[in-house]
């Protein structure tokens, strides 16, 4: 009995870690942002700029082009893939 002792208490442990996590009650919610929070201020992300291109299209080129002029299409297909010239995505 004594040997098994332990296997039982593990297992007891187990089966309410289990349980509270399934429940997801709101004070261990609560507990688990706390948390997150105080790892983020004691050691933050440290900032590495990207590089990001902000286009402005004007409006004689809307009017001309239409709106979805960019867009690969049977009139214009695309040029490479993402990341071919360099570039994480591409986006409208």
């Amino acid at each position: 009995m004594k040997r098994l002792m332990p296997l039982w208490l593990s297992l007891v442990v187990l089966a309410g870690a289990v349980m509270v996590r399934v429940q997801d009650p709101t004070i261990a919610v609560t507990l688990r942002h706390a948390v997150f929070d105080a790892f983020q201020r004691w050691h933050p992300r440290t900032y590495e700029p990207m590089p990001v291109r902000i286009l402005d299209i004007d409006e004689e080129s809307l009017a001309h082009l239409g709106q979805w002029a960019l867009a690969a299409g049977p009139s214009r297909p695309r040029r490479g893939s993402p990341g071919q010239d360099g570039s994480g995505g591409r986006g409208l």
